[in-house]
């Protein structure tokens, strides 16, 4: 797990590279839709990896994801291998 602290007025989503910068290649990344942005996706999954990240409600065609691993998203160990 990898925490970063940013400005309470700035989007978390701009932290996104930094999060996932340096660590090993995941085969999934999970996150909540507030994290549904076109750039965090295409940044996850150039990497190679799964975005597993609900669609927002103002996306007109929604992506489906693995309930399975999504209900895993907050228990702070890595889940998937």
């Amino acid at each position: 797990m990898r925490l970063l602290l940013s400005p309470g007025q700035s989007s978390e989503m701009g932290a996104v590279p930094q999060l996932l910068a340096g660590l090993p290649i995941p085969t999934a990344v999970v996150a909540d839709r507030g994290y549904d942005s076109n750039a965090v996706l295409e940044l996850i999954t150039g990497s190679g990896a799964l975005a597993s990240i609900p669609s927002c409600s103002r996306r007109i065609i929604k992506r489906s994801i693995d309930p399975a691993i999504y209900r895993q998203r907050n228990l702070g160990r890595e889940l998937i291998n």
